[in-house]
């Protein structure tokens, strides 16, 4: 359940925090960042990283969050590194990153899967920005969607959202039923995951003989 006085977005501000500074700390051994002090046009900074063209965009999207989240100045074309960077920078990414999981978990139980996700794609967020891994492949492992699934499904919010649509969708059928007599066809358009289809599903009124239910699905 949600902690009413709690601020709802304190969960992603702290993962985000973490997520900036593991991949500023994968940036510097990739060889991205300059000494402290010295500009650098981003430009040069993802050529001596190794950044991929189609994700060089990405990157100074990136750049620019870092920079209102930590100790790094980016200026029109060019970044530099303010001082206390170094400290900024994890030491140990693969254990800070396990006791972060840890204390997150503890504080923040009801955003597990989002913090599943976003381990997963630090783990792999070198290889993929430098074009040796898949973006795809890191999201859906092996095909299964069971990682990248649980966003919408078994947490607090995505719950109460696909309950309540179900409960529109039901409440549209039963007085389409009560009106008309005859059948009533459904059609989600784009299933996804199916976070949304299964609520809709769990309605009573869906098994009703007179009720057909389709969905689209094309990834």
């Amino acid at each position: 359940a949600f902690d009413r006085g709690a601020d709802p977005r304190a969960a992603e501000l702290a993962l985000g925090r973490f997520a900036f500074r593991w991949m500023a700390t994968v940036l510097q051994r990739l060889g991205a960042f300059a000494p402290e002090g010295t500009v650098t046009g981003l430009a040069e900074l993802k050529k001596r990283a190794g950044i991929a063209g189609k994700y060089e965009r990405y990157v100074d999207s990136l750049l620019y969050y870092m920079a209102e989240d930590g100790p790094l100045d980016l200026q029109e074309g060019s970044v530099s590194l303010e001082a206390g960077f170094d400290s900024y920078l994890l030491r140990d990414p693969v254990t800070e990153l396990d006791a972060f999981e840890r204390s997150f978990t503890r504080q923040y139980p009801h955003f597990t899967a989002a913090l599943k996700l976003v381990r997963r794609g630090l783990e792999r967020f070198g290889s993929v920005v430098t074009g040796k891994s898949d973006a795809a492949e890191m999201l859906f492992d092996a095909g299964s969607l069971e990682v990248f699934g649980n966003l919408f499904r078994g947490e607090p919010a995505s719950d109460y959202f696909n309950q309540l649509g179900a409960k529109i969708v039901a409440s549209a059928i039963t007085r389409r039923l009560a009106s008309s007599g005859g059948m009533v066809r459904v059609l989600e358009i784009g299933a996804g995951t199916g976070g949304a289809s299964a609520s809709v599903l769990s309605e009573p009124v869906l098994h009703d003989e007179r009720v057909e239910y389709f969905f689209t699905y094309i990834s």
